[in-house]
């Protein structure tokens, strides 16, 4: 992912109201994707961050194939 798009989602994640973030959560837990727990630790270790800083959630990454 470029920076770019890393800092536009860290925006998005950021400009969400609590009620938006738990909605999401709730969506992405029922979807029945195998891939729902990577998605819900990106986007509480995105939403966690006090500052930009897309080193920090590339471990995730790292098994993706």
């Amino acid at each position: 992912m470029s920076r770019v798009r890393s800092r536009n989602l860290y925006e998005l994640i950021k400009s969400l109201t609590k009620s938006e973030k738990r909605y999401f959560k709730v969506q992405i837990s029922g979807s029945g994707n195998g891939d729902d727990k990577k998605i819900i630790q990106l986007f509480d270790e995105i939403n966690n961050q006090d500052e930009f800083d897309a080193v920090s959630y590339t471990h995730l990454r790292a098994h993706e194939t």
